[in-house]
């Protein structure tokens, strides 16, 4: 019987990790499969981080296991890929065949794996966990239903700050937040909101309370510790000071005390002493203030106190080192007493809080059932391994026979893919059955774990990810600690050049003499080339740009628009068939560069994560709803100042005054001063229709014909952009308004609708498919891609968001596995205290997670080209790029600066001389922009005009579709109305039945006044009601309104091919999923084709395809 080893496989940027774990997946069918009674290929399970490596592995082992199959392969590459296949598979048996059980064995497990999907247990571990939550942790939670929702957390938020505000509770958090003056409650939710995301840690720290912390640690004095201690701290403070003074009165007896101090510290004073002696009492004075400590500290940092500029005689340098000595000595106290006196109290009050708060929110999930991922790891967590309460006790024999039974005995052999970003709480799910499978004979005497993951492409820290748990593993899990760690070394990605380069960076002494200073590791094994055919293609460009702020220095705009420029436009991807990528590290920097490309007229793709309702021309038609369903004029004005109207400020003003005055006496308001307000105020006057009717009525009134639109042939990316995400907002309505299960399909349901769904897929924005090969990506979003060539800009100047609002945790742990706490502190307002305390080391260990994740992303994003890499660093530094590398080669660790200058050097080391612009291009010249084109912005913005010529030809465009020359017979509509009344009197027929859905008295009634005022200046009053008349007294009412449907829309609008359609009469049945179309006709003429067009329209709505609609069609025939 074979034995299976498991492995733990490091495997770096491009060498082919997919395809290995594909192959171990073949080893163990071929070991196991056919030959134990008790194996079967579902006992296979592999773990991905990401839905898109899910696909990608499915496919490679289908793939492989096709490709060994093929005994007889057709072709000779085909038989070179499977020959080395099976060199994969069999190193040490050179040109070794598979025998005929093997290809049997195989060929069964290809069958199998065809024939039912669930045998190949590939899945993310988001989704394992789900399947372990829903079948073991549901039914023990008494939970009937949930749903995954993203935005679950923000959603209770509103009702969390509900109960927060309770008498009991508010007295616990009004201390904790008072030391932030804020008018709102609400302007806390963000810390709220990461006490929910950092409950893992507050599960340790409650499991940690009936152990006893190490002495000195800062857990131990927030328990037990240093009573004495602040009274010492005070008189240390005090006697700093007093040398302080002393030695400046001493030795510079020439200046006023207020000339030798500096000026933050002189503004703790509202009038600063003139003498020294009066300094000292001055000093003393603010030390017995309750505050006076913190002030001291905030005021000067670092115990900056004496002006060094007055110390620098060459006398006076024994002088000058006491009294930085002093002040580093005061800062420290300063913040040790701090420790005791604020960030300890309010940690206590944190866990307080913290506590009350997860309590209530896990209630609200209870009442709400809709779950994030995170939510359904921390109850499987609890459920399975929390003492606190113990929700079942593992050691009972039944319940942990139905645990394993589940988890280990189905699952043998884990595959774990990427295991660098598997969080801690995931970790702490998968340890037990990882220990289980390795520690030998369990429910099942096979099984073993595959790991595979690179340290160096951890970045994703700010969900939980821990580098560190790959590092340790063989000390982690017993079985493993003599097992020999596997390296794929070689990358089948990138040129030989190209791999030069990263490893001459990455292995910089720069980088590595730095990392040993700070007792750090980042273990770097060079990678090995194997593809030196992309040799000829490689080009690598390096500039650092400066973009300081003043008028001697260029903007972040101008930095960007050079990058474009210089970098992307000599490479325009329309004269390309090379793949291209943008990487940046945020989504912003992607969305300046968009806007510079698409002024260039430079096609890209970018799948933003903004939402739908957030777009420039989306949010006004919500804006617009919101008035309709409302009346609050500030949405009435959104829609005004919007790309829809532009209204220039001086217009809005003139309009907010007539509203005001119109409110004051009580009257309707009088928009005569403004034309475009008084007809969008009449348009809102008449909506009475569907949600589609309302958001077209706006697009009809605002969006002009498209004819003159030029300005779209400078810029047709942006508006084919956003005519796409218009379009995709009104099929959300549609979908809205056609849903079986809506009921209410009303404005105020549909607003609803949006903020429930915030986040979802479903209402992100869409990108410009095609139109270039050029990606915009975050380097999170790149990290598993490749591309021909690959432009990087990096601002080395942005440290991304700011936590100032969250709470900021600071820990450390006893052990390989992170599973307990050896230190911690918490706080939400003194971060900058324990940074300066004598406990620095606990948060410096968090900075420096940090700043170790900012080198893997630049190696991440690095290694995805394979041929051609420009990178871009900007910086902010008035003294030059020299001078602002060398001031961060000491003092506080700074990564990506070290990378760039490790960049840099290896240009300078292949002797490159740097262009006038400062770039380095090695070994090929870039091409030149051609002459003539400038990289000057167009004008912001985007006009109606110019948007309305991607929007679709509306049917109200009557001369949409007509040559020059019949333009002129069409033209005077009214002319022909008035001499031939037939195609008028048509139009009042289609426009009278669009108001009439379920044949009621007050409908016609209704619909009869909108005719009226419609038509009235071309009809008489008693010619439209003979006609209406005779249009009811002859209609097929059984053919137009048949019973059955539950559902009715006129005048339905669908966008199909590229144009819009619009069908007079809509039915559907949503209980058996029917659909009727009708289409009016009140002349001779049937064009067959048009139903058919309808159909296939309707057809394509997800809505009506996903569920089956069967569609029928009929003309009606109107007399009038």
């Amino acid at each position: 019987m074979s034995r299976f080893s498991s492995k733990i496989i490091t495997a770096s940027a491009g060498t082919g990790k997919t395809y290995r774990l594909a192959l171990e997946y073949i080893r163990i069918i071929l070991d196991f499969y056919g030959k134990h009674q008790d194996f079967s290929l579902d006992n296979i399970l592999v773990l991905t981080f990401t839905k898109k490596a899910t696909a990608e592995i499915r496919e490679r082992i289908n793939s492989h296991l096709e490709l060994l199959c093929n005994d007889k392969p057709a072709t000779e590459e085909i038989a070179n890929d499977r020959r080395g296949l099976l060199d994969s598979l069999w190193p040490e048996r050179e040109g070794a065949e598979l025998t005929d059980q093997d290809l049997e064995l195989l060929n069964r497990a290809l069958r199998a794996l065809s024939s039912d999907r669930r045998q190949l247990q590939v899945m993310t571990i988001d989704a394992y966990i789900n399947s372990v939550f829903r079948n073991i942790v549901r039914p023990l939670r008494s939970i009937e239903n949930f749903e995954i929702d993203i935005k679950a957390v923000e959603k209770r938020l509103p009702f969390l700050l509900q109960h927060l505000m309770k008498p009991e509770f508010k007295v616990r958090l009004d201390s904790l937040l008072s030391r932030k003056i804020s008018p709102s409650l609400d302007e806390y939710k963000h810390f709220f909101k990461s006490l929910i995301e950092q409950r893992w840690l507050h599960f340790q720290i409650r499991k940690a309370e009936n152990k006893t912390p190490a002495e000195g640690t800062l857990w131990w004095m927030f328990r037990d510790g240093g009573a004495e201690e602040p009274e010492r701290l005070c008189e240390s403070i005090r006697e700093n000071l007093e040398l302080l003074i002393t030695l400046m009165a001493q030795n510079r007896p020439d200046l006023t005390p207020e000339e030798c101090v500096v000026q933050k510290f002189r503004s703790l004073f509202p009038l600063f002493p003139d003498s020294y002696a009066g300094l000292r009492e001055a000093v003393a004075r603010l030390c017995e203030r309750p505050h006076g400590y913190l002030r001291l500290f905030q005021n000067c940092p670092e115990g900056k106190i004496a002006s060094m500029s007055k110390f620098m005689r060459k006398d006076l340098t024994e002088v000058k080192q006491t009294l930085l000595y002093l002040q580093a000595q005061l800062n420290e106290d300063l913040a040790d007493l701090l420790l005791h006196t604020h960030f300890l109290p309010e940690q206590e009050e944190i866990l307080s809080v913290w506590s009350a708060i997860l309590a209530e929110y896990d209630k609200l999930i209870y009442r709400y059932k809709n779950m994030t991922y995170d939510d359904i790891s921390w109850f499987t967590l609890e459920a399975l391994f929390s003492t606190d309460p113990p929700q079942f006790d593992m050691q009972v024999e039944a319940v942990a026979t139905e645990f394993y039974q589940f988890l280990a005995h189905r699952s043998r052999f884990i595959l774990i893919d990427e295991f660098q970003d598997t969080s801690l709480i995931q970790f702490a799910i998968l340890k037990p059955i990882i220990e289980e499978i390795t520690s030998g004979e369990g429910t099942k005497d096979f099984g073993g774990m595959i790991v595979v993951g690179d340290e160096k492409q951890s970045i994703f820290g700010w969900r939980g990810g821990e580098r560190e748990l790959l590092l340790n593993l063989r000390s982690i899990f017993g079985a493993l600690r003599n097992l020999n760690q596997e390296s794929l070394g070689t990358s089948y990605r990138s040129s030989e050049k190209m791999i030069s380069f990263v490893n001459r960076v990455f292995k910089s002494s720069l980088i590595s003499n730095r990392l040993q200073e700070f007792g750090l590791q980042w273990p770097y094994q060079p990678l090995k080339q194997g593809m030196k055919d992309l040799d000829p293609q490689t080009c690598i460009e390096f500039r650092a740009a400066c973009c300081s702020k003043g008028e001697a220095w260029k903007s972040l705009d101008a930095v960007y628009r050079d990058f474009v420029w210089d970098f992307i436009k000599p490479h325009d991807p329309k004269n390309s068939q090379e793949s291209m990528a943008v990487i940046c590290r945020t989504g912003k920097e992607l969305e300046a560069i968009q806007s510079l490309l698409d002024a260039a007229g430079i096609g890209s793709i970018y799948q933003p994560s903004s939402a739908l309702p957030n777009h420039a021309w989306v949010s006004p038609l919500i804006a617009w709803l919101r008035w309709l369903a409302w009346r609050d004029w500030l949405d009435f004005l959104e829609v005004l100042r919007s790309n829809y109207i532009m209204l220039e400020a001086t217009e809005l003003k003139k309009i907010a005054d007539e509203i005001a005055a119109a409110r004051e006496a009580s009257r309707e308001p009088d928009f005569s001063v403004c034309p475009l307000a008084r007809e969008l105020y009449k348009l809102s006057q008449t909506q009475t229709g569907s949600i589609s009717e309302a958001c077209r009525a706006l697009t009809d009134l605002c969006l002009p014909t498209r004819k003159g639109a030029a300005a779209e042939e400078d810029n047709p990316q942006a508006f084919e952009r956003d005519y796409l995400n218009i379009h995709a907002f009104l099929n959300l309505v549609r979908d809205f308004e056609l849903a079986p299960a809506q009921k209410d399909v009303s404005i105020p349901a549909f607003l609803d609708y949006l903020e429930d769904n915030e986040g979802q897929d479903s209402l992100k924005q869409v990108s410009v498919e095609g139109g270039g090969s050029l990606q915009l990506l975050t380097v999170h979003k790149s990290k598993g891609l490749q591309f021909d060539r690959v432009f990087l800009f990096y601002n080395l100047s942005s440290r991304g968001g700011s936590d100032h609002d969250k709470l900021k945790a600071y820990t450390s742990f006893e052990g390989a596995d992170f599973q307990d706490l050896r230190d911690f502190g918490l706080t939400y307002h003194y971060a900058d205290v324990i940074k300066a305390s004598s406990h620095k080391a606990l948060a410096k260990n968090s900075e420096h997670r940090e700043m170790l994740e900012e080198i893997n992303n630049l190696y991440v994003a690095f290694t995805r080209a394979k041929t051609a890499l420009h990178l871009c660093f900007a910086f902010q530094g008035k003294d030059g790029w020299d001078k602002y590398v060398e001031d961060r080669k000491t003092g506080k660790l700074n990564l990506p600066v070290l990378v760039a200058a490790a960049a840099e050097e290896f240009f300078k080391d292949e002797t490159v001389v740097p262009k006038e612009n400062g770039t380095y291009v090695w070994p090929a010249t870039p091409i030149q922009p051609k002459k003539g084109e400038s990289r000057e912005p167009k004008a912001e913005g985007v006009t109606v005009e110019a948007l309305t010529r991607v929007l679709p030809i509306r049917e109200t465009d009557r001369f949409a579709g007509f040559q020059p020359n019949e333009i002129d017979e069409h033209k005077n509509w009214k002319k022909n109305w008035l001499e031939d009344r037939k195609n008028l009197f048509g139009d009042i027929a289609h426009h009278y039945l669009s108001f009439v859905k379920q044949n009621q008295p007050a409908e016609h009634e209704y619909a009869y006044k909108q005719c009226l005022a419609r038509f009235g200046s071309l009809l008489t009053r008693e010619t439209i009601q003979t006609r209406i008349e005779i249009l009811r007294s002859n209609l097929p009412t059984k053919q137009v309104f048949p019973s059955g449907y539950d559902k009715v829309f006129t005048e339905f609008s669908l966008w199909h091919r590229g144009r819009e359609l619009r069908i007079d009469r809509l039915l559907l049945d949503t209980a058996n999923k029917r659909a009727l179309i009708l289409d009016y006709k009140t002349g001779t003429g049937r064009e067959e084709g048009q139903l058919e067009r309808y159909k296939q329209a309707l057809l394509a709505l997800p809505v009506i395809r996903d569920n089956g609609y069967q569609v029928e069609t009929d003309f009606i025939d109107l007399k009038i």
